[in-house]
């Protein structure tokens, strides 16, 4: 094992400062010393001056500021403009291509040689890959294996599919459809615009709008179907379509039929019939607005939902009145389905709700853990917890007044309520007039007959606009309500 000697005599075993140190400028704003950040991890003086030197080359520009008599200072807002659109490195790079050309192809093997033709990389490499490679699938239960000339992804067809999910689309960074196909260099405009009718499909046939992050969730189900299909013919597996499953729901399966039969028009290709059933599975794990999914898990979900609350209230040791049980109710009905099916549903903003809401997200994974024995359920991932949470710190959050700003906010409609929230209770003297997307910014200012004195958003706005305008996070860090504060301060200043 490499030891890291610090020349105060602290003997570190590989422990890096970074994401630790820029973990404790997010939550503690102005200046610190060296003196006092080494205090703060008992390090020398040095050590810190390193760190900081090394953080600021991972970005394209310096994330803490450096000025002498006061110290370091964390640029906020260059962090968050920064991180978003962070690059990987060139190794990460080849590895998530390796990795995505495995998996549209999965179950059918490869030959080595053309798994990693082009990279002209040499055989030590190639195994370093194929190790980093295994040790990702794991998390999906699958494995990279070689036959003679000849690899491939082997495990369950379900897990296969949860695995794209994530790595083809990175479903789990992408907060909204139109963020998705800005970020997504590798999206088919065509295949998009076909992928995006079919939701719309699924709206009208059900009179029923699909919410964040089910619609992400579903769009990359469809889109990778698209890709695969041209690849190979599908696999199908034993009793996979059951027609116990779909009776109660033959509304829902006539829609996934309906457009199973829309994507062999588009491919002007068979599709296998198992596709329909697939399709099934998340439309009924999901949750629609305005559409009740009959399930054989409504009296369940009701219990367990009324279990969190008494677990995460007492931990908490907070009272919740019954507007959350009926506000996460439906959410719950989805998980429990979806843990019954092994359906797996990315959270984008799950570092972001670890982080800012450590206590509640605790509070929730000691309650699933319970849950999970005392209901004979599935491990419920933190994916799962993280949505979770949200509910519960959105009502932490709620406050008495609500006062006037716009908020722009590509999340969805869980996620910009709770910034909603959190905005007005911790800037009461803002009245939020509305949220909407970067989108139809320009048409709501055009459209909205009150003044809108700045806006607060969650994504870089391109367009130039004669309102003042800033950047924060979707969970509104105390970084977030001081940078909102010297703009509070500055156009009153300037009324």
């Amino acid at each position: 094992m490499m030891y890291n000697i610090d020349c105060k005599g602290a003997v570190l075993l590989g422990e890096d400062l970074t994401q630790k140190l820029i973990d404790y400028f997010r939550l503690n704003d102005d200046f610190h010393t060296s003196k006092q950040l080494s205090a703060e991890f008992d390090v020398s003086e040095k050590t810190i001056k390193r760190y900081v030197t090394k953080i600021n080359e991972i970005y394209e520009h310096p994330i803490i500021i450096s000025e002498r008599g006061k110290g370091y200072k964390f640029d906020y807002q260059e962090y968050l403009l920064r991180i978003k659109g962070k690059a990987s490195s060139e190794s990460e790079y080849r590895q998530k291509q390796i990795l995505k050309k495995l998996l549209l192809m999965a179950p059918q093997k490869l030959k080595v040689s053309t798994i990693f033709d082009g990279y002209y990389i040499s055989d030590s490499v190639i195994r370093n890959d194929e190790k980093i490679l295994n040790k990702q699938l794991k998390k999906w239960n699958l494995v990279y294996k070689r036959h003679d000339r000849f690899a491939g992804i082997e495990g369950n067809e379900k897990d296969i599919r949860n695995a794209l999910m994530e790595t083809i689309l990175n479903v789990d960074k992408g907060l909204d459809l139109s963020s998705l196909y800005k970020n997504a260099s590798e999206i088919n405009d065509k295949d998009f615009h076909f992928t995006m009718e079919q939701l719309d499909l699924i709206s009208s046939a059900l009179n029923s709008s699909i919410p964040f992050p089910y619609n992400i969730n579903f769009f990359a189900h469809i889109y990778i179907l698209l890709d695969r299909a041209r690849k190979y013919i599908s696999v199908q597996e034993k009793e996979v379509n059951s027609d116990e499953k779909v009776k109660s729901n033959p509304e829902i399966y006539s829609v996934c039929r309906n457009i199973v039969s829309n994507i062999e028009q588009y491919l002007n290709r068979k599709v296998d019939s198992s596709e329909i059933f697939y399709l099934y599975e998340y439309l009924v794990s999901s949750r629609l607005d305005n559409y009740k999914i009959s399930t054989r898990y409504e009296s369940l979900a009701e219990r367990v939902t009324a279990r969190y609350i008494f677990l995460v209230s007492n931990t908490l040791d907070t009272n919740f009145d019954n507007s959350l049980a009926l506000d996460m109710e439906g959410h719950i009905l989805a998980m429990l389905t979806r843990l019954e099916r092994n359906i797996t549903l990315p959270n984008a903003l799950l570092e972001e709700i670890q982080f800012e809401y450590k206590e509640i997200f605790d509070a929730v994974k000691e309650a699933s853990i319970n849950i999970e024995s005392e209901y004979g359920l599935a491990p419920i991932s933190d994916d799962e917890i993280g949505f979770i949470t949200i509910y519960f710190a959105k009502y932490v959050e709620i406050f008495e007044e609500q006062l006037n700003i716009l908020i722009m906010c590509t999340t969805g409609i869980g996620t910009s309520e709770l910034l909603a929230v959190k905005v007005s209770k911790e800037l009461p003297e803002l009245n939020i007039v509305g949220v909407t997307s970067n989108t139809n910014i320009k048409k709501y200012l055009t459209s909205n007959e009150k003044r809108i004195d700045f806006i607060i958003t969650t994504v870089p706005l391109r367009e130039k606009l004669d309102i003042p305008i800033v950047l924060v996070s979707a969970l509104f860090t105390k970084q977030d309500k001081k940078n909102v504060q010297l703009v509070i301060k500055e156009v009153k200043n300037n009324a």
